[in-house]
């Protein structure tokens, strides 16, 4: 599987440039900062955690794996690299982050959980049994629903996923910390180390 990395902040300060200039073992300097941002970065995810979900559903735990796969990636004399979110949850950060249109890939429509029953479902998953198609007219359009219940009564059925094309997710400024916290941590970690020496 392949992954697109891209890098989202360049937080060295050239205050900061200039130290690792003048040490002489970078790496240990690089190793000790990154291991600082990261931790400030899952302390971060780990906050996101514990705060609940806008319809105060069922969590899926987005946040705690995204702390959990946040770790140094790549480590030289001239540059620390930290990954977030890893392979499973790292293009949801990034759309979290980001912003921008969702499309369904392997089926032909995206389910969008509507009831509280379907929160962390997939249709395909079979875990609510009975489960139809049925359709509903909203503004003049017709839109496709996934529900269960009774299929020859609409008043009798349970509209779950709404199926969609395409949705378009807003960018979230809280996604990553300020940067005054990172640059922070950055030079505190930076200062101890060359104290260290």
């Amino acid at each position: 599987m392949r992954v697109k990395v891209i890098v989202l902040k360049d937080t060295v300060t050239p205050a900061l440039n200039r130290i690792i200039d003048d040490v002489t073992r970078r790496r240990g300097l690089l190793a000790a900062v990154g291991r600082r941002v990261v931790n400030v970065l899952r302390a971060h995810f780990q906050e996101k955690e514990g705060q609940p979900n806008k319809r105060g559903w069922p969590k899926g735990h987005l946040w705690a794996r995204i702390a959990r796969n946040t770790n140094i990636r790549t480590l030289s004399e001239k540059e620390v690299i930290i990954g977030i979110g890893g392979a499973d949850a790292g293009p949801i950060f990034q759309k979290r982050l980001e912003g921008g249109v969702i499309r369904a890939k392997e089926r032909r429509n995206l389910a969008i959980p509507i009831n509280r029953m379907a929160a962390g479902k997939y249709p395909s998953s079979n875990l609510i049994p009975g489960v139809f198609l049925t359709f509903r007219r909203v503004f003049g359009r017709l839109q496709k629903y996934l529900a269960t219940g009774d299929r020859k009564n609409p008043d009798g059925q349970i509209l779950l996923w709404v199926l969609k094309k395409s949705v378009m997710h807003p960018r979230d400024p809280t996604a990553l910390p300020k940067d005054a916290a990172i640059n922070a941590a950055i030079n505190d970690e930076a200062g101890k180390y060359l104290d260290r020496r």
